[in-house]
This record gives structure tokens, C-alpha cells and sequence, in this order.
């Protein structure tokens, strides 16, 4: 009976070391699962970063086809004053 009971004690420290080994492997997943959600959060950021980057850029793209119509109405209107200025000459 003592030698049944001495095992029986080995058998339950059997169990709990394996159930201690499964809850080990639950934090090692949940750990890993944490650093894959530590990634994907930063791959979403960079995607974040990515975005406000060429939306940067598109507007820089505005702005620069914004200045070069100001730039193409400064020409027309110094056209339009040489062609005024044209008329004058021939008025005078």
C-alpha cells in the first residue's frame, strides 16, 4: 500500500508536471502571438508612414503643378502685355 501510495504521488506529480508543461507552452505561444502582434502593429504603422509619405509626395506633385500654372499665367500675361504693348507700337 505505501509503495502504491508513493506512486500514485509520482503519477500526480507526473500530471502536474505535464500540466505545468502545457501551461509553459500557452505563455510561449501567447508570447509569440504577442510579438507577431508587436509586428503586425508596426507593419501597420510603416503602412501608416507609407501612406502619409505618398500623400506627401502627391501633394508636393499639386503643389509643384500648382506653381508651374502660376508660373504658365505669368507667361500669358506678360504675352498678353507684349501683344497690348504691340498694339501701342503700331498706334503710335
Amino acid at each position: 500500500m505505501e509503495l502504491s501510495m508513493t506512486n500514485q504521488g509520482r503519477t500526480a506529480d507526473m500530471e502536474l508536471s505535464m500540466t505545468n508543461q502545457g501551461r509553459t507552452a500557452d505563455m510561449e505561444l501567447s508570447m509569440t502571438n504577442q510579438g507577431r502582434t508587436a509586428d503586425m502593429e508596426l507593419s501597420m504603422t510603416n503602412q501608416g508612414r507609407t501612406a502619409d509619405m505618398e500623400l506627401s509626395m502627391t501633394n508636393q506633385g499639386r503643389t509643384a503643378d500648382m506653381e508651374l500654372s502660376m508660373t504658365n499665367q505669368g507667361r500669358t500675361a506678360d504675352m498678353e502685355l507684349s501683344m497690348t504693348n504691340q498694339g501701342r507700337t503700331s498706334d503710335i
